[in-house]
């Protein structure tokens, strides 16, 4: 077995001119989203109902909403870990993409729950929130939301957004408030720095966590070079880590060294906390919050292959929740043809009409039944 730890898949695709005609329109395709797209194509395929990813900062959720089903990150520590090959300890999480929501909530009744071999996930004895049943039994009916407040974040109405993502975005504010609830805008203002907060927080812990695969205890091991020990590693690692993977260990072996660590990673830590602090203080008036998924329309294969940089921002709506642990889920939401401007989305691949539901920490249960609501 030879892994080859490659996060982005187009270096493959690039090296082997695999599937790929510059020449022909016809295989430039719309990609399937981030490091979990695998299984969310295989949903969309009809080759499973549900399948398993990783969520660290949305590639859950992102790889579910080009792909049209749903995918649920839940609570950090709600799903064990165990298993999971880490590349961000504090933010990786077991995500679930599914073809419906009943089915993704199936899947968490399943494997969520206490495992003595993570020592982040929920204790046995661990008391979810006192309102939980009660909202939960409020909005049994899917079409009956009375009683349930929902929250706008004012940061997410970004320049960059495309028109009918945000005319969707409004369109699903009305119908849960046609249901019963009640909808409202709301300020989190430690939203806009969450991106690159996230993004050295989770450099820093990939370098130290991929430093293990150093061809001498796990993975591949290059058996052609010789010399010293430090050879050994140098080629091994060169070798094995695609370009993506080794800028984020040098990124984040840049952001832990002594003359960087307190500009970047201590700040990074400080804005994640203060980041919580501020949705918790949302949440004490909300029971849920709704949002885009991503602020682009989906990028077709040739257009993934620009500035890396510019492809950080495709998790700009998705790494809030991921800093904060909270769990959140991509729905589906396809509107009626009249109701944004004519647009049929049926017929155009590239606008992404999935809506984000992030909900208190440790109250999936909620968010499921808001979400039922707008898949129905």
């Amino acid at each position: 077995f030879r892994q080859q730890y490659i996060s982005n898949v187009f270096e493959k695709r690039e090296k082997n001119d695999y599937c790929e005609d510059k020449k022909n329109n016809e295989n430039d395709f719309y990609i399937a989203g981030g490091s979990s797209s695998g299984s969310a194509a295989a949903v969309a395929s009809g080759a499973c109902f549900a399948a398993l990813g990783s969520d660290t900062g949305g590639s859950v959720r992102l790889p579910a909403a080009y792909c049209g089903i749903v995918g649920l990150k839940p609570s950090y520590g709600r799903v064990s870990r165990w298993g999971l090959i880490p590349y961000a300890s504090s933010l990786d999480t077991p995500g679930i993409l599914a073809s419906n929501v009943q089915n993704a909530s199936l899947v968490l009744d399943i494997i969520a729950g206490p495992d003595e071999r993570d020592s982040t996930s929920f204790p046995q004895d661990y008391v979810l929130h006192q309102n939980e049943l009660k909202l939960t039994e409020s909005i049994k009916n899917k079409t009956n939301l009375e009683g349930v407040r929902i929250g706008l974040p004012v940061e997410f109405f970004v320049d960059e957004l495309p028109e009918t993502t945000v005319e969707t975005w409004k369109l699903a504010a009305n119908m849960l408030e046609d249901a019963g609830a009640s909808v409202v805008e709301i300020s989190i203002p430690s939203i806009v720095d969450a991106l690159p907060a996230y993004y050295v927080i989770a450099s820093a812990e990939a370098s130290s966590n991929l430093s293990r695969y150093d061809g001498v205890q796990f993975g591949f091991r290059d058996l052609q070079v010789s010399g010293s020990l430090e050879e050994q590693y140098k080629r091994t690692r060169t070798v094995a880590f695609g370009e993506e993977v080794q800028r984020r260990i040098l990124m984040g072996s840049h952001v832990l060294s002594s003359g960087a660590i307190h500009d970047f990673y201590e700040r990074a830590v400080s804005i994640r906390r203060k980041l919580k602090q501020e949705f918790d203080t949302a949440f004490q008036s909300l029971d849920a919050l709704i949002t885009p998924v991503t602020p682009f329309e989906i990028p077709r294969v040739s257009e993934i292959r620009r500035d890396p940089v510019e492809n950080y921002l495709m998790d700009v709506m998705t790494v809030p929740a991921s800093l904060a642990g909270l769990p959140a889920m991509s729905v589906p939401f396809m509107p009626p043809r009249r109701a944004v401007k004519g647009i049929d989305f049926s017929l155009n691949p590239s606008l992404c009409s999935s809506i984000q539901v992030i909900a208190p920490y440790g109250m999936e249960r909620s968010m499921i039944k808001i979400a039922s609501a707008l898949e129905s």
